[in-house]
């Protein structure tokens, strides 16, 4: 909801022109973006290590089982780069591999098909541009989620466009909507629509 409303706010200057204010409003989409892909991570494992609370005739002990929460839960302490590996390893904790589940329709009447190495790369370019934004790096990476990079208008230090941060917020939805789909299922309850 707060990247919805910085785009409306991005959007709601008008007059042509470059508008280098607007851009650090791309920028922010792009990080909490970011974050909100992190943290419904940290929330899908959360709720899979309660769904594994042993029932008292479970063969795994309650000692067991809390040494087993309190090392995931120093695994999602130290998670802070959602990128396609460290999210998946993440998932294995709780067994369950989220990339097989992302692949979706995309593009005008869902004529392109998203796969997983794809969504997994567009994860990992999506987290190298968060990752200059965070640091502070004097110049963005020439990665394809780009669009400037994509139509060959720039090959060193592209620039961030609204298109590229709604793109990005588009693609991180998507991504957490599925992977939260597939967790549901792996759970055996109730999509909740993540």
């Amino acid at each position: 909801m707060h990247c919805d409303n910085l785009v409306a706010v991005h959007r709601h200057r008008k007059g042509p022109g470059r508008r280098y204010e607007e851009m650090a409003i791309n920028r922010a989409i792009v990080v909490m973006s970011i974050a909100a892909w992190q943290a419904a991570i940290e929330d899908m494992v959360r709720v899979a290590l309660d769904a594994a609370v042993p029932s008292p005739t479970s063969p795994l002990s309650r000692q067991g089982y809390n040494l087993l929460a309190g090392n995931l839960r120093g695994a999602l302490a130290r998670f802070s780069t959602p990128n396609s590996q460290k999210t998946r390893e993440l998932f294995e904790l709780v067994n369950y591999d989220p990339k097989p589940t992302w692949t979706w329709q995309t593009g005008r009447f869902g004529r392109e098909t998203r796969t997983p190495n794809d969504a997994a790369q567009r994860l990992d370019n999506w987290l190298r541009v968060r990752h200059a934004i965070a640091h502070g790096a004097s110049e963005l990476p020439a990665v394809s989620v780009l669009g400037a990079v994509r139509t060959g208008q720039a090959t060193a230090n592209p620039p961030l466009r609204l298109a590229d941060a709604e793109n990005c917020l588009g693609f991180i939805r998507k991504l957490t909507r599925v992977t939260g789909a597939g967790m549901a299922n792996h759970l055996g309850v109730q999509d909740p629509g993540w």
